[in-house]
């Protein structure tokens, strides 16, 4: 057998390249979770002790104090990340 290494810096070739059944990927968790949640992949963690998680952000002008709009937006994200990754988490893990 042999191994190829394939780099890609578009999320659709890497999902592409994993739903082709050839290829193992390293993506994020959230990058992949519609194909989690319709059971097209499985998503294997990869634990690492010194590996930092994975953050999102919202950024905003530095010079300005942080609005209602702000709070808001950061209060829907956090609500839609976690219904996107509960759903993926649904489905049946790895054997």
């Amino acid at each position: 057998m042999q191994l190829f290494l394939h780099r890609a810096n578009s999320l659709q070739r890497v999902t592409q390249l994993a739903l082709g059944g050839q290829h193992v990927v390293f993506t994020s968790e959230l990058d992949v979770a519609a194909e989690l949640a319709s059971g097209q992949l499985v998503f294997i963690p990869v634990r690492d002790r010194g590996a930092e998680p994975q953050e999102i952000a919202v950024a905003v002008d530095a010079t300005k104090p942080i609005g209602p709009i702000v709070k808001l937006v950061s209060e829907r994200l956090i609500a839609a990340l976690e219904d996107c990754l509960a759903a993926a988490r649904a489905q049946p893990s790895a054997p």
